[in-house]
């Protein structure tokens, strides 16, 4: 696929086929984020790749519990095309086929580094993403996965030694036609050229 197709191609999905991400497609997008370029070449990002039904099933459920249980997230009442789409996507998450934790070795925690951390793993997430819509499956940036970080630890699906910074998920498309509508900035509103 042509590179500016893979880019403009790429955008959150939340609605997936229930149909399984080979293991060996998942090692690629690994192996695409980490060409990435990091600081001083410190490649400091760890993933966790989740893509059996029951760890999956497991965070679905942990999800329903953070946020359906205390009432903090539920647009029942929200007639509004987003919330309606938000409340369905968090409690089965799409029925995604893969949940992938973003995370960095404790032991790198360091502040006068720690935004160096961040702008690698950003960048090597954008390839994983990027990799993925190459081959057709979508994905979705999830930003409230670390509220969760205790309990993974706790159940393994993230090892001990590391700090979980993000996560998203994976699936083949469900509707490749649906696109929630989200305006991007224009140009001149996000650059400047002095």
């Amino acid at each position: 696929m042509d590179f500016k197709e893979v880019i403009d191609k790429r955008h959150s999905c939340r609605h997936y086929l229930d149909k399984k991400i080979s293991k060996k497609l998942l090692q690629e997008f690994v192996k695409d984020d980490s060409k990435a370029p990091s600081g001083s070449n410190s490649q400091p990002w760890f993933y966790s790749v989740v893509n059996s039904k029951p760890n999956i099933d497991y965070i679905k459920r942990m999800i329903r519990g953070y946020f359906f249980n205390n009432g903090t997230f539920n647009y029942k009442k929200e007639s509004n095309e987003f919330y309606n789409i938000a409340n369905n996507f968090y409690y089965n998450l799409g029925n995604c086929q893969a949940v992938v934790f973003v995370c960095y070795d404790k032991k790198e925690i360091d502040s006068s580094i720690k935004d160096n951390i961040l702008l690698s793993v950003g960048a090597s997430i954008e390839n994983f993403l990027l990799s993925a819509s190459n081959q057709n499956v979508g994905s979705c940036w999830i930003s409230h996965f670390h509220y969760y970080e205790e309990e993974l630890i706790k159940t393994k699906l993230i090892p001990k030694n590391k700090k979980l910074i993000t996560g998203f998920i994976l699936g083949y498309e469900k509707d490749l036609n649906f696109k929630l509508k989200c305006k991007k900035k224009k140009i001149n509103e996000i650059s400047t050229y002095v």
